[in-house]
């Protein structure tokens, strides 16, 4: 299941818009799966501000926090 959920996140990052290549390391990001712990969506807050929705919102979700370097 692990593997399957990184490769679905490496598949979203490849399908993000051409007019977001100047995307930067992400801030905040969340992951929301439906009741059978299947990924449905995901919601990224890049350094730069931009943010990205792909999938649907559930109420079942993780967060990951990346790390901005400040310069």
């Amino acid at each position: 299941m692990k593997k399957a959920l990184i490769g679905v996140a490496a598949a979203i990052m490849f399908a993000v818009p051409a007019s977001a290549n100047l995307l930067d390391t992400f801030h905040i990001q969340y992951n929301y799966f439906d009741n059978n712990g299947q990924f449905v969506g995901q919601f990224t807050v890049y350094c730069n501000g931009f943010e990205v929705m792909d999938g649907s919102y559930t109420s079942n979700f993780t967060v990951s926090y990346g790390n901005c370097n400040a310069q």
